[in-house]
């Protein structure tokens, strides 16, 4: 489009000189391409806008494409596989992202040398299924690796995401993240606001403390803080798991031992 701009005014720039050469007779005409040339700029300036919107609304289809693609697996093997393929030649996955933990909850020693972060989704299926993954590394390396959990709900496709987003955290405020963490998961997607309470309720929480930390702008505004340095560490979708700043490729348990294995073997 820039190209087009600048063409279209080399044009009529040398409209000018060529009228400028001819003398004063053609003045009118001088006004009236002058004209011409602000009716063509403001058109093109439209066309600009408008494709820059366009961008942005293929982008957020392409975006909303691939979680589908991922959540519904079984039924798009051969576009899941190419998402993939797509993914790995889109990707740096050497990069080294700078993720501060901020207050983020945290399962592990202060002293790991292996920092793993997630960045998750309550109602995301896939999040659901990465947990039993997540279980069996912290068990196998209890004592190497810090585990911290990044809030990044998807309201386009999950309706409830921030909802259950507000209730961890809420739970957290009495320390309980991780109690409300699992019970989420186990009950996902049942995650009206009704069956949060619930959920609360059964972790034998403060209610109304609870209830007062659920609604508060400071909870909103953790989650935003987290939804903003998911989109500044390019998150494509959920779960995604860094490991000492690295993302990885997948979540198996395969994928997570070779990245933690390759960082111990640097200490």
């Amino acid at each position: 489009m820039r190209n087009i701009k600048f063409v279209l005014l080399v044009i009529i720039l040398s409209g000018f000189v060529v009228l400028g050469l001819a003398g004063s007779e053609d003045k009118k005409d001088l006004e009236e391409l002058k004209a011409n040339q602000q009716a063509i700029l403001q058109r093109l300036e439209k066309l600009e806008k408008g494709q820059e919107e366009i961008t942005s609304l293929q982008k957020e289809i392409v975006a909303k494409l691939d979680h589908i693609i991922r959540e519904e697996a079984s039924v798009f093997p051969p576009l899941r596989k190419a998402l993939e393929a797509r993914e790995a030649t889109e990707v740096d996955y050497s990069k080294v992202y700078t993720i501060p933990l901020g207050n983020s909850p945290v399962k592990g020693p202060d002293s790991a040398s292996i920092i793993i972060v997630e960045f998750s989704d309550f109602q995301c299926p896939f999040c659901k299924r990465a947990t039993q993954v997540v279980d069996q590394v912290l068990k196998t390396y209890p004592d190497k690796i810090k585990f911290v959990y990044k809030q990044f709900p998807i309201p386009s496709l999950h309706e409830h995401a921030i909802n259950a987003s507000k209730a961890s955290l809420a739970a957290h405020k009495q320390g309980k993240f991780w109690e409300m963490h699992d019970l989420l998961f186990k009950n996902s997607p049942e995650l009206q606001e009704e069956k949060l309470m619930e959920y609360a309720q059964s972790l034998n929480l403060d209610m109304e403390q609870f209830k007062k930390d659920y609604a508060s702008p400071e909870i909103e505004a953790e989650i935003r803080q987290d939804i903003e340095l998911g989109e500044e560490v390019e998150i494509r979708g959920t779960p995604t798991f860094f490991v000492n700043g690295k993302r990885l490729p997948s979540w198996s348990f395969d994928t997570f031992q070779k990245a933690i294995e390759g960082e111990l073997d640097k200490k």
